[in-house]
């Protein structure tokens, strides 16, 4: 008892306040994850993401949840979390030597931003916090609008600490970005379907 009792004091100060409060933090995101090896020379348009997650605005992060695990405000990013996110993977395409938005694309990739949410793992001086975010991506033929592919990816990140914060926060969201794109862009059906369709 004695042990869980020390990180539900501790671990819920990573992400809460004590009055509804919107916290302004950029993310400055650039992709840091492993080497992405993408020699395709495809012909890819990305469209505008879409955010369907319960938030008011799309530049929130996630929520801050009180000890009694209700909203008590939201950390906000600089821009939509989707606009971030297409915009490293858009970069991520371009680095792979493909050609984005061209007036010849042969293929499409839609996404939907699903959720983007934390576990708190407890532990004696220590815990765990593993940030998950959640995307639903579609290939789609721009001549026909026919689906070619659609899979839902998860992008995680885990840290450990004592005592959180923003930049604890901040590491685990700029983790899970990393992942996601790192997942999407390895997954070997969409890397066939964009071979077979986007050239």
């Amino acid at each position: 008892m004695k042990k869980n009792y020390l990180w539900f004091i501790v671990l819920p100060v990573l992400f809460t306040g004590c009055a509804f409060t919107v916290s302004k933090t950029p993310l400055n995101y650039s992709y840091q994850g492993e080497t992405v090896n993408f020699p395709s020379s495809a012909k890819i348009e990305i469209a505008q993401f879409i955010d369907k997650r319960n938030v008011t605005d799309g530049r929130i992060i996630f929520q801050k949840r009180n000890d009694y695990g209700e909203t008590s405000g939201a950390y906000e990013a600089e821009k939509p979390m989707v606009d971030i996110i297409r915009d490293s993977i858009m970069k991520t395409f371009e680095d792979a030597g493909d050609t984005i938005n061209s007036n010849s694309s042969k293929v499409r990739l839609e996404g939907d931003l699903i959720s983007n949410d934390y576990q708190v793992l407890m532990g004696f001086w220590k815990g765990k916090v593993t940030n998950t975010m959640t995307m639903k991506f579609r290939l789609v033929d721009t001549r026909t609008g026919g689906l070619i592919w659609q899979d839902t990816v998860f992008g995680k990140h885990t840290e450990e600490t004592v005592w959180g914060g923003t930049e604890v926060m901040l590491r685990m969201v700029k983790g899970s970005i990393d992942d996601l794109i790192y997942m999407l862009m390895n997954d070997k059906f969409f890397r066939q379907q964009l071979e077979m369709n986007g050239k």
